[in-house]
């Protein structure tokens, strides 16, 4: 192998000119990469590749480049060649095969696990490799979908039998390693990527860079993810990128669908084949046998316990119990059933199957004979074949074809040949293209049934297109000049007529360049919509025109969802003024279809409704990494919850209003931009508004905790008030009546030991109300156990930024109360904002609880509190906490809850959990806020 010799490598210089966020993360990254890793957050859109490629120079060393798929493995290569390369000749310096190593060489994770693990022949694929959004038994059919390299021709096909990639790199001089998202891999390319990282040694350096880095998992996976890419050192935001006018002014709208009437009729029948399950239990008498003779309910002092460790499963079981109005006991009915319902039924099953000890033994085999003859239970687990054949008819419901085709008649009569969108689906559906200018409904949603029906529905008005590896699609009123681009770069082609307007591209000699001629064209205006498959066009691809875009794509992960949305938001350099929609649709699961359904694995609760949707859920884990502003308050944040016009009820005419004030608000464009501006602190002339200080913005992890406080709680704290204020009372009486003259010469020897007696008992009611207040005021309580976190996690190392401080704000009459850590790093804000979320969540099976250590008790009020896991791994850090309440006047004693006398106390905490007044609704959202 030849190494070529890299002494021109400082000539290589960003020819353009560094952001303000670019610059700030530059210059810090020599202190950073003092440790030898550095570790960026950057938004999408944020230009992480160049900063990648400029630390990768500034460093010197050749450079191992590491990517998710090979759209993004070629675009490091595509970076250096528009922003460095200069006059020097690429291919001596860039590589994407590991046997032709150069200055920078950009390879996927998977060609990685295949040269460490000396494989053979091994195809590595651009598609996403975490399908964990694919819904269950989708058919993935693969013929019937793009592949990005179905245009570019890249396919590795490197053999690594005899491939030492250890021994090559270390010939070679690789000394940087730079990792692109090095996370949401696959697990076989996780376990490659960290024993390859091991095996190198010491003597790298890591740039490791990531737009969604895995704020919340758990302490032991972010544990393997920063001991891979070290602990995170900067960030740039997506508020930041608009306010530097580099992400457009953009908005997030969901639009809601019922679901066909076929799709309708194969739920009834599901349906109904799951009633007949259940039911068939029920006339054999084996949900009565299940009441009456399970050990919970017979000795629920022995096993309660149980219970409450597999406390949704439990629920599950009364459920199914409640489904053939079997007897519950009501101690137990009121303890668990309280507020719970909604938990599934399958939970119970599950259950049953996994606590054989509490059933007897023929009951416990008749009950699992029946799950496994209706081929329920997979790899032991209770799963409900029919609930996942459900969720799939809904996520890709032919009612979203309604929902495309008014979003796309309210876009184009709002901008009118301005209109640049961009629809992406999954299925190509080329069965249907007879169909196309018939009056055919569709069954199956797809491109071409999306190509049709909004044709159907704009007809000539609009430039409608298709772009797909197999299916092209053009307006015939535009190929003149679409042929004469071709011509230019000379790609020939054949048109066969489609339906009037419109003709199908056939026999492409350049399919690759064909993608960017048609890419052009759209950027023209020679198409206006164009429709195509999220794997040609959702990564990789990009257009800056793009100012409205409908994801009707369901198959795809995590993190490709987000890079799809980053198509629509980016800045065009040719329309300074522009702004973007992104459509979600979401198929809504009516609730009387659901009367006798024993599984809601979608149930959701918002208000007071119930709303069912695995559409839904699924969005709403999506939009923890949408950042954007509030429907109806001027703050930019994440999550569902700023959609804030999604209000109940949700039946037929609640969707239809909903589905209206998003169309409505997506036409105020100006609106939507006036919003961006007031969060932004600027006014609506794009002017900063006076700020003082380095950086009077960041994003907040802030926690916000919904109080239902008992009325014995406020009862008694106004009570206590009441009994100070008649002591004062009776303080300056019996003040005048001791120390008036006539007064101490005639009762001195029995007025003044009372008012010293009184003096105790009145401090006494005075510390006992300071203490009532702190445990019953909301605000001044959560004041308390926030601080005390902050401390705790300072000492135990865990916060380490300097100047971080609690940041307390209630709204109404502390109904709602915000918290947050105002200052510090974005691992930092996550984990204090978990502890409050454990701190102020019902008792489960916290290893330690802090409990009140006196006696005393007030009515219907358990004292005792978590303790969040971060600090109960060490008893130190617990005391320490302990501590930290004491010197706030909330004297807690710590019980360990893992011995006899412990589990007891537990237990009793459980019981009284959900009358505790630590109990709370609390929700996580990330804002970008004043600090």
């Amino acid at each position: 192998m030849k190494y070529v010799s890299y002494d021109t490598r400082q000539k290589f210089r960003f020819n353009k000119t560094f952001r303000d966020y670019q610059m700030r993360v530059l210059q810090n990254a020599l202190i950073h990469l003092k440790d030898n890793r550095i570790h960026i957050v950057a938004a999408p859109g944020s230009g992480k590749t160049i900063l990648g490629l400029e630390l990768i120079c500034r460093l010197g060393e050749p450079a191992l480049v590491l990517s998710p798929t090979l759209s993004i493995r070629d675009q490091w290569k595509q970076r250096f060649a528009e922003s460095f390369i200069g006059e020097h000749n690429l291919d001596d310096y860039v590589s994407t095969s590991l046997k032709d190593i150069k200055f920078i060489t950009s390879i996927t994770y998977q060609t990685l696990y295949s040269a460490f693990n000396r494989l053979k022949n091994r195809n590595t694929s651009s598609k996403s490799n975490n399908e964990e959004d694919m819904p269950a038994d989708s058919n993935y059919d693969e013929t019937d979908q793009d592949s990005t390299d179905s245009w570019d021709n890249i396919n590795e096909n490197e053999d690594y039998e005899n491939f030492d990639i250890l021994n090559e790199i270390k010939k070679a001089g690789i000394k940087t390693i730079c990792l692109d998202e090095a996370h949401h891999l696959r697990a076989e390319w996780q376990r490659a990527l960290e024993t390859f990282l091991k095996k190198l040694g010491k003597g790298y350096k890591i740039i490791a860079l990531t737009a969604t880095p895995p704020y919340d998992s758990s302490k032991a996976e972010w544990d393997k993810y920063v001991s891979v890419c070290g602990e995170i050192d900067d960030e740039i935001f997506v508020p930041e990128l608009v306010k530097a006018k580099n992400l457009c002014y953009h908005q997030d709208y969901i639009y809601f669908n019922y679901p066909g009437e076929d799709e309708l009729n194969a739920i009834y029948e599901f349906d109904s084949k799951i009633d007949a399950f259940v039911a068939d239990l029920a006339s054999e008498g084996l949900l009565y046998r299940l009441a009456n003779e399970n050990l919970v309910f017979k000795d629920p002092d022995k096993y309660l316990d149980i219970c409450f460790d597999d406390e949704e499963d439990f629920i599950g079981f009364l459920n199914l119990l409640n489904y053939s109005n079997e007897y519950i006991p009501p101690d137990i009915r009121s303890l668990f059933l309280n507020q719970r319902n909604n938990i599934v039924v399958d939970a119970g099953f599950q259950f049953i199957f996994d606590h054989k000890e509490l059933f007897p033994s023929d009951l416990y085999d008749a009950i699992v004979s029946r799950l496994h003859d209706a081929k329920l239970i997979e790899k032991n687990k209770v799963r409900n074949i029919y609930d996942k054949k459900i969720n799939k008819l809904m996520i890709q419901s032919i009612g979203k074809l309604e929902s495309i085709r008014q979003i796309c008649i309210s876009e184009f009569n709002n901008m009118g040949h301005e209109l640049r969108m961009l629809i992406l689906g999954d299925y190509i559906r080329k069965n249907y293209l007879s169909d196309i200018g018939t009056n055919n409904a569709f069954t199956q949603i797809g491109i071409v049934p999306i190509f049709e029906t909004v044709r159907r529905s704009l007809g000539t008005r609009a430039k409608i297109g298709v772009l797909t590896g197999s299916l092209v699609i053009l307006p015939e009123a535009t190929l003149n000049e679409i042929s004469s681009i071709a011509e230019k770069n000379r790609v020939s082609f054949n048109c066969r007529p489609l339906v009037d307007g419109y003709v199908v591209i056939e026999n492409i000699n350049k399919s690759n360049v064909m993608v960017k001629i048609i890419t052009g064209a759209f950027q023209m205006g020679l198409i206006e919509i164009l429709i195509g498959t999220k794997s040609l066009l959702g990564e990789g691809w990009d257009s800056p025109n793009i100012n409205s875009l409908i994801l009707a794509s369901f198959v795809g992960s995590y993190v490709l969802s987000n890079q799809m949305r980053g198509r629509a938001i980016r800045t065009d350099p040719t329309n300074e003024d522009k702004t973007a929609n992104i459509w979600h649709l979401v198929t809504v699961e009516p609730a009387n279809l659901f009367k006798n359904r024993f599984s809601m694995a979608s149930t959701k609760h918002l208000g007071d409704a119930v709303y069912n949707s695995s559409d839904f859920l699924t969005l709403e884990r999506r939009f923890k990494t949408f950042v954007g502003p509030h429907f109806t308050r001027d703050i930019i944040e994440n999550g569902i919850k700023r959609i804030s016009i999604i209000t109940p009820p949700f039946n037929k005419a609640g969707i239809d209003r909903i589905n209206k004030m998003m169309l409505s608000l997506a036409n105020d464009r100006e609106g939507m931009k006036r919003k961006w501006l007031r969060a932004l602190g600027e006014d609506c002339h794009g002017t900063t508004k006076p700020c003082y200080g380095v950086k009077p913005y960041e994003m907040q992890k802030q926690t916000e905790i919904k109080r239902n406080v008992k009325p014995e709680v406020v009862f008694i704290n106004h009570l206590y008030s009441i009994l100070v204020t008649i002591g004062i009372a009776l303080y300056w009486i019996l003040f005048r009546l001791t120390f008036s003259p006539g007064m101490m010469l005639k009762y001195s020897f029995a007025l003044f030991p009372g008012f010293i007696a009184y003096n105790f008992l009145f401090l006494s009611l005075v510390k006992s109300k300071m203490f009532i207040s702190r445990i019953t005021s909301p605000k001044k309580r959560l004041k308390i156990q926030s601080e005390a976190i902050l401390k705790t996690y300072i000492h135990m190392g865990l916060i380490r930024s300097k100047g971080v401080r609690v940041k307390v704000e209630t709204e109404g009459s502390e109904d709602s109360i915000t918290i947050s850590l105002a200052g510090g790093t974005a691992r930092e804000k996550e984990i204090f904002a978990a502890a409050l979320r454990e701190m102020t969540a019902p008792i489960k099976k916290q290893k330690y609880l802090l409990v009140y250590k006196s006696k005393s008790r007030i009515k219907l009020i358990s004292l005792a509190t978590p303790c969040p896991d971060l600090i109960a791994q060490k008893r130190e850090y617990v005391d320490y906490l302990k501590k930290q309440f004491q010197s706030r006047m909330i004297p807690y004693d710590v019980v360990y809850t893992r011995n006899m006398e412990g589990r007891q106390i537990l237990l009793n905490a459980r019981k009284l959990s959900l009358k505790n007044i630590d109990t709370a609704l609390s929700e996580c959202v990330e804002r970008f806020v004043s600090i």
